[in-house]
């Protein structure tokens, strides 16, 4: 199961950065242009999560973009980060995280992905 978490956290970044198609809507804050700017960024979109080399580049957008979040998404960023930093001890909150970044991005920001 932890295997499993690390890869859906490395899977989440992706999806929040890189496979998202901008919609509709769009609240005009930071996080929402950050969000749409990796929608469009495909540099993360080449990189394999699974290789320890590459894994500081999702980190460090997870971060930045923890960083832009609204205060109700702040939690769910340090649920994904909790994921990267410790896979073997990631909680299957991660999940219900990456669900509600996923949904505030779409009904706020116009941002849907493709999983």
């Amino acid at each position: 199961m932890t295997k499993r978490l690390a890869a859906v956290s490395a899977a989440t970044v992706v999806s929040l950065v890189v496979l998202g198609g901008c919609g509709g809507g769009d609240d005009g804050s930071d996080y929402c242009k950050r969000v749409k700017d990796g929608a469009k960024n495909t540099t993360l979109s080449k990189l394999d999560p699974s290789k320890p080399e590459n894994l500081q580049a999702f980190v460090d957008e997870a971060k930045k973009l923890q960083a832009a979040a609204p205060a109700e998404l702040k939690d769910d960023y340090a649920e994904v980060l909790k994921a990267f930093a410790d896979p073997a001890n990631a909680s299957a909150k991660v999940t219900t995280a990456i669900d509600a970044i996923q949904k505030y991005d779409g009904d706020t920001c116009g941002v849907t992905y493709s999983n």
